[in-house]
């Protein structure tokens, strides 16, 4: 009898402890990995070894959690264990993925790099949430601004970012008034699982625009901070040369935050026989903001452009009441022309 109870007793022990053990395989929640690369470790201790390599926005599933640390499962079925500062949530994932298809579409304002590994956040601001990084020298292309206050204070000097991807202030002084921030698309980093580009907002001393080096010998004393191919000619000598319009302001003050984006509107064309760029029109003292367009619909008519036909773009400016206006404009071989409202190109096209 003896006997039997034990065995009882024992089988007791063993059901509960596998319940207990089963319990702890399931999941609890989920993460999303918010850094370039994240080291799974076998175990929590001083001696453990490395399992494998975690990606940006790669999602694992949450065993269990203690001491600001996760024991998670991949979706391959490898666990593991990793600090909880490296993971967020379903929402802001969700709300990321959102974020790129609102601006899946947006056209380039221009290109650039990111100078240091920095965050991409769902809003602009230091504190806003972030899922996505990018890494010193990456390309990205930059979709749109927006100007926010700056923090009261930005606290002693730090280097630029942490595995965690804090921004830190380039220097140790206060940080009043406003700040820039960019919103940009990067393209998916190596072992990215979604594949797909990423957009978020970066800040502006974080990123430096790369304009075509064809005119950098024309930008004089302006920073040239949007810019698109309007068409191309054909040169006898140095074959086929773009035409640019170019969105530009005064080097940046001591401060920053300006409420235009540019300030000045350039169109750039090829003159055939000096072999050389010339400003074909240009406006000063402007508000302008992005975006800035190529409209590849007859303006009026809302029709497809004819093949060939002279180029045009949109632009928004802001009047001194606040209203905004966008205006469209036609190169005509070296001439813009502004449309009136309501006026067709159909024309002018040939």
């Amino acid at each position: 009898m003896r006997r039997i109870v034990l065995l009882l007793l024992v089988a007791l022990l063993v059901f509960t402890g596998y319940r207990a053990w089963k319990a702890r395989q399931r999941p609890i929640g989920e993460g999303f990995v918010m850094v370039r690369s994240l080291t799974l470790w076998s175990r929590v201790a001083q001696v453990k070894e490395p399992v494998t390599k975690l990606h940006n926005g790669e999602r694992v599933w949450i065993l269990q959690q203690r001491d600001g640390w996760s024991r998670v499962e991949t979706d391959e079925g490898k666990k593991g264990w990793v600090q909880n500062e490296y993971l967020t949530n379903r929402q802001t994932y969700e709300q990321f993925v959102q974020l790129g298809e609102k601006h899946a579409a947006d056209p380039v304002q221009a290109q650039g790099h990111v100078r240091a590994l920095s965050n991409l956040r769902l809003q602009p601001g230091r504190d806003t949430a972030r899922l996505f990084q990018v890494d010193a020298n990456d390309k990205v292309a930059i979709l749109g601004r927006a100007v926010v206050p700056a923090p009261p204070t930005a606290g002693p000097a730090q280097p630029p970012e942490t595995e965690a991807g804090t921004e830190r202030a380039p220097s140790g002084e206060a940080s009043t008034g406003n700040e820039e921030w960019y919103l940009v698309r990067a393209a998916a980093g190596p072992g990215d699982p979604a594949e797909r580009d990423q957009i978020g907002w970066i800040y502006a001393r974080q990123l430096a625009f790369d304009p075509p080096g064809e005119l950098l010998g024309y930008a004089g004393e302006k920073r040239y901070l949007g810019w698109f191919v309007l068409n191309q000619v054909r040169d006898t000598v140095q074959g086929m040369k773009s035409q640019y319009l170019v969105l530009a302001a005064p080097p940046a003050r001591e401060g920053e935050g300006e409420l235009c984006d540019f300030t000045e509107l350039r169109v750039f064309t090829w003159n055939t026989r000096a072999h050389r760029y010339e400003t074909a029109f240009r406006q000063r003292n402007i508000c302008g903001h992005f975006p800035a367009r190529l409209v590849h619909l007859e303006p009026g008519t809302g029709e497809p452009a004819q093949a060939g036909a002279a180029p045009v773009f949109a632009v928004t400016f802001s009047e001194r009441r606040g209203r905004m206006e966008e205006r469209i404009y036609q190169l005509q071989q070296t001439v813009v022309r502004r449309f009136k409202q309501g006026e067709t190109a159909r024309k002018h096209s040939h």
